[in-house]
Order: C-alpha cells, then structure tokens, then sequence
C-alpha cells in the first residue's frame, strides 16, 4: 500500500533530529530516470541501439530513492563530462 507523502520546505529539516552516532552509516542512493514494464520475451531480446520509453518526460525531475524508499525529486544537470542532481523536493512519510 503506497503511502501518502508530503513535500516539506528545506528550511524546516533540522539537523539534530538525526542520532549522532547514525550520521556515518553509508545507504544505498539511487536517480530513477524512469520506469517502464517489459515482458521477459522483450527484455531477452533487447539489442544495442534500442531506445526504450520510460515513464518520465523529458525534462521532469527524477525520483531519488534511499534505501528504496522516495526521498525527493531532482533535476538532472551537466557539469563537465558528469551528470548532477539538484534536488528540488524533499518527501517525508506521514
């Protein structure tokens, strides 16, 4: 069952809500560019050069996921040879 989130403002997160000693753990990070749904036939028979439409538009934030679990929104920007994330949204569980 998804839960509800809701968009908090940057200015409310506060610092010392986190356990000093759990600030150094390392978690899992991961951009979702999109998602799409493909049977086991399309994907075995995928080859280089697809192109492959995900559930984003062009332009539209990408979901970051801590854990697996939606943190916020980013948008995706070059800086040199990279890609960067500035995060627009944060969400946080009810």
């Amino acid at each position: 069952m998804t839960q509800a989130l809701e968009t908090v403002p940057e200015n409310e997160v506060a610092e010392e809500e986190t356990a000093p000693h759990l600030v150094e753990v390392p978690l899992q990070v991961e951009a979702i560019l999109g998602t799409l749904r493909m049977t086991l036939r399309a994907i075995s028979s995928l080859k280089v050069g697809e192109v492959l439409q995900t559930s984003k538009a062009a332009g539209e934030p990408m979901d970051l996921r801590v854990n697996s679990v939606l943190l916020s929104a980013a948008e995706v920007f070059p800086r040199g040879e990279k890609l960067d994330l500035r995060v627009t949204d944060m969400y946080f569980q009810d």
